[in-house]
């Protein structure tokens, strides 16, 4: 596993050099202004994704944890997943978030957010294809729809697991039932908001850089931007994997090929996982900067 790892992101350097010709483009065509919104961007990612599991915290447990744990969590979880294995993240998140609730309770947002995330990145990426494979972006004003949709099937499993639960042991009956009836509504639609706008960040990032590198028409780079959010749900999906490695390129790479010829389909993909691999680490060094700091001033 850990030979997969570094062995993947490894292959995504040479990858870049091997077809350098489209990666100079990626490059040039980004240019510093480029390079700025896109870390302005990858900082609104960031805000969105802390916010967010505040408010399934939220739900969950009845009460919203303080801003610089949360920035903690989301350090834990986005490192951890380098870790071989790939679910290291979410347990390290776990053993962390007991101070603030119950195990089960903890437990349970842990998994609701990771559903919620991979439902509205399934939902925004095939979309996004579509649209661009009826040149319709009408299409796009489908995912207000988004929430109401990932918020049922939420409720759904929660009725599920609630049945479930009469034949589970007594350990795993608490974490079936965890989510708060209270915090349900308006917490856990913020929560899906906030991860829908998340997402939506991504795949901007994704369709811009491929638009500003090779020029495509809108409707390609769209196609790009959904090909990329496809690829993200086999990611997470693949948990064995860490991080997606490996997973997320070749889904990507694959579905591009209608679009885009293969060495810019493959620069693509090996730039735009070195581009979220360093913003892990960057928020990974900004976090255990902020805990630094609370340290030395509490």
């Amino acid at each position: 596993m850990t030979c997969l790892l570094w062995g993947g992101l490894l292959l995504c350097a040479i990858a870049i050099k091997r077809y350098w010709h489209q990666s100079r483009a990626l490059l040039e065509g980004i240019g510093p202004g480029g390079a700025i919104v896109i870390l302005a961007a990858i900082l609104l990612m960031w805000l969105l994704a802390v916010s967010s599991w505040r408010h399934v915290v939220a739900a969950c447990s009845g009460e919203k944890i303080p801003w610089l744990v949360a920035v903690r969590h989301l350090t834990l979880l986005l490192l951890g997943k380098y870790v071989p294995g790939g679910v290291w993240g979410f347990l390290a998140r776990l053993s962390d978030s007991t101070t603030y609730g119950s195990l089960a309770t903890m437990t349970a947002a842990g998994l609701v957010e990771q559903w919620i995330g991979l439902a509205m990145v399934s939902l925004l990426g095939g979309i996004t294809l579509a649209a661009a494979y009826w040149k319709c972006w009408a299409l796009l004003f489908g995912s207000i729809l988004f929430p109401l949709i990932v918020l049922s099937s939420l409720r759904c499993a929660n009725w599920a697991l609630r049945y479930l639960a009469l034949y589970l042991p007594a350990r795993w009956r608490q974490a079936a039932g965890s989510i708060s009836e209270l915090g349900w509504g308006r917490q856990l639609w913020w929560a899906a908001i906030l991860t829908m706008f998340q997402v939506m960040v991504i795949l901007s990032v994704a369709g811009e850089v491929a638009a500003a590198a090779f020029h495509f028409e809108p409707y390609t780079a769209m196609a790009v931007a959904g090909c990329y959010g496809v690829g993200i749900m086999a990611g997470i999906a693949a948990i064995f994997m860490p991080g997606g490695i490996l997973v997320r390129e070749t889904v990507f790479v694959v579905l591009c090929r209608d679009w885009i010829t293969p060495a810019e389909a493959i620069a693509l993909a090996g730039g735009l996982r070195l581009t979220f691999t360093a913003f892990d680490l960057m928020a990974g060094a900004g976090g255990a900067f902020l805990q630094f700091w609370r340290r030395q001033h509490v």
